[in-house]
Protein backbone atom coordinates (compact mmCIF):
# COMPACT_ATOMS: atom_id res chain seq x y z
CA UNK A 1 0.00 0.00 0.00
CA UNK A 2 1.91 3.50 -0.93
CA UNK A 3 1.78 6.30 1.51
CA UNK A 4 0.91 9.14 1.26
CA UNK A 5 2.32 12.24 1.58
CA UNK A 6 0.64 14.68 4.20
CA UNK A 7 -0.25 17.89 2.23
CA UNK A 8 -2.29 20.44 3.59
CA UNK A 9 -4.80 20.78 1.15
CA UNK A 10 -7.32 23.56 2.17
CA UNK A 11 -4.30 25.61 3.52
CA UNK A 12 -3.33 25.17 -0.37
CA UNK A 13 -6.46 26.74 -1.65
CA UNK A 14 -6.44 29.29 0.66
CA UNK A 15 -3.08 30.93 -0.53
CA UNK A 16 -4.05 30.51 -4.03
CA UNK A 17 -7.64 32.39 -3.34
CA UNK A 18 -5.81 34.88 -2.06
CA UNK A 19 -3.91 35.34 -4.57
CA UNK A 20 -6.32 35.83 -7.09
CA UNK A 21 -7.48 32.08 -7.99
CA UNK A 22 -10.91 31.15 -8.35
CA UNK A 23 -12.07 28.42 -5.43
CA UNK A 24 -12.37 26.36 -8.36
CA UNK A 25 -8.83 26.64 -9.77
CA UNK A 26 -7.40 26.23 -6.95
CA UNK A 27 -9.09 23.09 -5.73
CA UNK A 28 -7.97 21.85 -9.16
CA UNK A 29 -4.42 22.71 -8.76
CA UNK A 30 -4.68 21.45 -5.31
CA UNK A 31 -5.66 17.58 -6.57
CA UNK A 32 -3.00 17.80 -9.33
CA UNK A 33 -0.38 18.76 -6.93
CA UNK A 34 -1.29 15.92 -4.71
CA UNK A 35 -1.36 13.29 -7.54
CA UNK A 36 1.68 14.65 -8.69
CA UNK A 37 3.48 14.01 -5.36
CA UNK A 38 2.05 10.67 -4.66
CA UNK A 39 3.13 9.11 -7.90
CA UNK A 40 6.79 10.40 -7.50
CA UNK A 41 7.18 9.73 -4.15
CA UNK A 42 8.59 6.18 -3.87
CA UNK A 43 6.97 3.94 -1.01
CA UNK A 44 9.22 2.46 1.55
CA UNK A 45 7.98 -0.93 0.55
CA UNK A 46 9.46 0.26 -3.10
CA UNK A 47 12.31 1.42 -1.79
CA UNK A 48 12.80 -1.60 0.71
CA UNK A 49 12.18 -3.94 -2.50
CA UNK A 50 15.05 -1.66 -4.46
CA UNK A 51 17.54 -2.10 -1.47
CA UNK A 52 17.29 -5.75 -1.54
CA UNK A 53 17.63 -5.99 -5.46
CA UNK A 54 20.99 -3.37 -4.66
CA UNK A 55 21.88 -6.00 -1.65
CA UNK A 56 21.34 -9.28 -3.77
CA UNK A 57 23.66 -7.59 -6.64
CA UNK A 58 26.03 -6.49 -3.87
CA UNK A 59 26.10 -9.84 -2.49
CA UNK A 60 26.49 -11.35 -5.98
CA UNK A 61 29.11 -9.14 -6.83
CA UNK A 62 30.91 -9.85 -3.26
CA UNK A 63 31.10 -13.05 -4.04
CA UNK A 64 32.16 -12.88 -7.75
CA UNK A 65 35.10 -11.17 -6.41
CA UNK A 66 36.01 -13.46 -3.39
CA UNK A 67 36.04 -16.75 -6.52
CA UNK A 68 38.43 -14.21 -7.96
CA UNK A 69 40.17 -14.00 -5.07
CA UNK A 70 40.80 -17.65 -4.42
CA UNK A 71 41.19 -17.94 -8.21
CA UNK A 72 43.96 -15.35 -7.99
CA UNK A 73 45.48 -16.91 -4.89
CA UNK A 74 45.93 -20.33 -6.65
CA UNK A 75 47.23 -19.01 -9.92
CA UNK A 76 49.72 -17.07 -7.35
CA UNK A 77 50.60 -20.32 -5.29
CA UNK A 78 50.68 -22.23 -8.84
CA UNK A 79 53.11 -19.86 -10.11
CA UNK A 80 55.23 -19.59 -7.24
CA UNK A 81 55.35 -23.46 -7.17
CA UNK A 82 55.92 -23.05 -11.43
CA UNK A 83 59.14 -20.35 -10.83
CA UNK A 84 60.25 -22.95 -8.09
CA UNK A 85 60.33 -25.80 -10.51
CA UNK A 86 61.67 -23.73 -12.90
CA UNK A 87 64.64 -22.39 -11.18
CA UNK A 88 65.50 -26.52 -9.77
CA UNK A 89 65.83 -27.44 -13.23
CA UNK A 90 67.76 -24.21 -13.97
CA UNK A 91 70.00 -24.61 -10.68
CA UNK A 92 70.30 -28.57 -12.34
CA UNK A 93 71.22 -27.40 -16.07
CA UNK A 94 73.35 -25.15 -14.81
CA UNK A 95 75.62 -28.05 -12.73
CA UNK A 96 75.33 -30.48 -15.86
CA UNK A 97 76.62 -26.85 -17.78
CA UNK A 98 79.59 -26.88 -15.38
CA UNK A 99 80.52 -31.04 -15.39
CA UNK A 100 79.86 -30.81 -19.43
CA UNK A 101 82.30 -27.72 -19.12
CA UNK A 102 84.78 -29.60 -17.17
CA UNK A 103 84.99 -32.92 -19.36
CA UNK A 104 85.46 -30.36 -22.67
CA UNK A 105 88.37 -29.13 -20.66
CA UNK A 106 89.24 -32.71 -20.20
CA UNK A 107 88.87 -33.67 -23.49
CA UNK A 108 90.76 -30.66 -24.91
CA UNK A 109 93.78 -31.37 -22.15
CA UNK A 110 93.64 -35.06 -23.77
CA UNK A 111 93.99 -33.77 -27.11
CA UNK A 112 96.56 -31.57 -26.61
CA UNK A 113 98.29 -34.50 -25.14
CA UNK A 114 97.50 -36.84 -27.83
CA UNK A 115 98.88 -33.81 -30.47
CA UNK A 116 102.17 -33.52 -28.38
CA UNK A 117 102.54 -37.41 -28.39
CA UNK A 118 101.67 -37.24 -32.05
CA UNK A 119 104.65 -34.79 -32.82
CA UNK A 120 106.46 -36.37 -31.02
CA UNK A 121 106.40 -39.49 -32.70
CA UNK A 122 106.57 -37.29 -36.04
CA UNK A 123 109.83 -36.54 -34.54
CA UNK A 124 111.11 -39.96 -33.73
CA UNK A 125 109.80 -41.42 -37.12
CA UNK A 126 111.41 -38.53 -39.28
CA UNK A 127 115.14 -39.00 -37.26
CA UNK A 128 114.15 -43.01 -37.84
CA UNK A 129 113.97 -42.39 -41.42
CA UNK A 130 116.98 -40.28 -41.36
CA UNK A 131 119.55 -43.43 -39.79
CA UNK A 132 117.34 -45.97 -42.18
CA UNK A 133 118.67 -43.24 -44.98
CA UNK A 134 122.41 -42.89 -43.71
CA UNK A 135 122.26 -46.78 -43.12
CA UNK A 136 121.08 -47.42 -46.81
CA UNK A 137 123.72 -45.21 -47.43
CA UNK A 138 126.71 -46.84 -45.36
CA UNK A 139 124.94 -50.32 -46.74
CA UNK A 140 125.65 -49.73 -50.29
CA UNK A 141 129.47 -48.64 -49.44
CA UNK A 142 129.48 -52.23 -47.61
CA UNK A 143 127.93 -54.22 -50.68
CA UNK A 144 129.67 -52.00 -53.14
CA UNK A 145 132.87 -52.57 -51.01
CA UNK A 146 131.78 -56.50 -50.85
CA UNK A 147 131.46 -56.75 -54.66
CA UNK A 148 134.38 -55.22 -55.59
CA UNK A 149 136.15 -57.71 -52.54
CA UNK A 150 134.19 -60.50 -54.30
CA UNK A 151 135.19 -59.55 -57.62
CA UNK A 152 138.98 -59.43 -56.77
CA UNK A 153 138.55 -62.76 -55.33
CA UNK A 154 137.21 -64.51 -57.81
CA UNK A 155 139.47 -62.95 -60.28
CA UNK A 156 142.41 -64.16 -58.31
CA UNK A 157 140.63 -67.94 -57.32
CA UNK A 158 140.68 -67.75 -61.14
CA UNK A 159 143.91 -66.13 -62.26
CA UNK A 160 145.46 -69.15 -59.19
CA UNK A 161 143.55 -71.82 -60.99
CA UNK A 162 144.68 -70.39 -64.60
CA UNK A 163 148.28 -70.52 -63.30
CA UNK A 164 147.86 -74.05 -61.65
CA UNK A 165 146.69 -75.50 -64.95
CA UNK A 166 148.78 -74.23 -67.41
CA UNK A 167 152.20 -76.12 -67.78
CA UNK A 168 154.85 -74.29 -66.36
CA UNK A 169 157.22 -71.93 -68.94
CA UNK A 170 160.70 -73.24 -69.16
Amino acid sequence: MPEIIAFDTHNFVKRMTSRGFTTEQAEALAEEQVTLLNSNLVTSQQLAATEERINARIDATNARIDSTNERIETLRAETKQSIAATNERIASMDERIVAMDKRITETNERIVAIDKRITETNERIAATDLRIEAMRADLLKWMGAGLIATATLIILVISGVLFALLPPVS
